[in-house]
């Protein structure tokens, strides 16, 4: 063989052996990576199970309990309510205009999304 292709063969493993380790470098750091990422999965894990065990260390009170509560013992009439949130001009213009922000009887706004009242103001 002639010393250029000697010299050329030299290169091309040298090139490969420079690439395999390159390769294997790559390697390491996805198995490190794939490591980390699991053992932060793990502490993510234990945080949200710390914060759910909080979040129910203290009983709440539902939008829904306290309306029964009104109607059954305080009188609340769910009706009148009603009406006195969404009279029946509103509710017209609500239909012909859509969701927005809406006065009753120069008192109080409603703001309404998805056809739905989901404030007052």
């Amino acid at each position: 063989m002639g010393s250029d292709r000697v010299s050329e063969l030299k290169k091309i493993r040298n090139k490969i052996n420079s690439l395999n380790t390159e390769i294997e470098n790559i390697e390491k750091n996805i198995s490190n990576s794939v490591t980390k990422r699991n053992s932060l999965l793990e502490d993510l894990q234990v945080a949200e199970t710390a914060l759910y065990k909080l979040n129910l260390s203290e009983p709440k009170v539902t939008d829904h309990a306290m309306l029964r509560l009104l109607e059954r013992y305080e009188n609340l009439n769910r009706e009148e309510l009603i009406a006195k949130i969404l009279p029946e001009n509103v509710k017209q213009n609500i239909i012909k205009m859509g969701d927005g922000e809406y006065s009753v009887n120069n008192k109080f706004r409603i703001v309404v999304k998805e056809n739905r009242v989901v404030t007052v103001k």
